[in-house]
């Protein structure tokens, strides 16, 4: 574990959202804030948003072929509105599922226990494989991480530290694919790591991805941590100029 003590205390708090609070002011997530920004994922979820929706209203229709029913603007209009309502429902499964697995991996860095869900079995399995091939020295579970400096928080998934007594921070992901802001995230944990603890700033920086069905994973390195923070810096001043200055602008226009 862990033996060195913070400089200051971070707070999480779940309210309308994730905030972290550090000496009484309230600051926005790491993911809050990346959620700002487009792209691959972006694409990649609207895609299969509108697959999954019109799956789903397919697989309904054909299930009705030969059946004695009424096709009426009601019927269409509660069948659409459920096939729009389908990606979120399996989003919010897919979520709980990560935390599960989140869950079920700091149990085993803090206890050494093994989980009793079968349905996280294989990223478990997946996770343990990869400890015996890489051999990281996993010192900290999830922790809540915090910069003033910076202004925001968020939860490092675990912390690790190498034969030279070097921090590395490590983060776990259970989505299928990998994503740029992804070393954007974890570039911001050490940053707020290196701050809230006074030490060093991590130089390596690991995102892990666990399949959801097999015991397999893939691991990718930071390259830049440092031009990554700077991306993230970046990404945090245009969501506050965009939800804060930009839309009062608008709102003084009347528009």
């Amino acid at each position: 574990m862990l033996k060195i003590a913070p400089k200051y205390k971070v707070d999480f708090l779940n309210q309308g959202g994730h905030y972290y609070i550090i000496n009484g002011v309230k600051y926005p997530s790491v993911t809050a804030i990346l959620g700002i920004i487009g792209g691959d994922k972006t694409n990649a979820l609207m895609g299969w948003a509108k697959k999954i929706s019109v799956e789903y209203i397919t697989s309904e229709l054909k299930d009705l072929l030969g059946k004695d029913i009424v096709i009426d603007e009601a019927f269409i209009d509660n069948i659409s509105k459920v096939g729009m309502m389908k990606p979120k429902f399996e989003l919010d499964k897919a979520g709980e599922f990560g935390t599960r697995c989140h869950n079920a991996i700091d149990e085993y860095i803090i206890k050494g226990t093994h989980p009793t869900d079968p349905t996280v079995a294989p990223v478990f399995e997946a996770f343990l494989g990869w400890i015996k091939e890489h051999k990281f020295n996993i010192i900290n579970g999830d922790m809540v991480v915090g910069s003033k400096k910076y202004g925001f928080g968020g939860r490092m998934d675990a912390l690790a530290i190498d034969s030279q007594g070097n921090y590395i921070v490590l983060d776990w992901k259970t989505s299928n694919y990998f994503s740029k802001e992804y070393a954007m995230q974890v570039s911001a944990y050490a940053y707020a790591f290196a701050e809230q603890y006074d030490v060093p700033l991590p130089k390596k920086c690991y995102v892990v991805k666990f399949h959801k069905t097999e015991a397999v994973y893939e691991i990718k390195e930071v390259e830049n941590v440092e031009k990554c923070m700077e991306a993230f810096v970046a990404a945090k001043k245009l969501k506050e100029i965009l939800t804060n200055e930009v839309y009062a602008a608008v709102g003084d226009m009347g528009l």
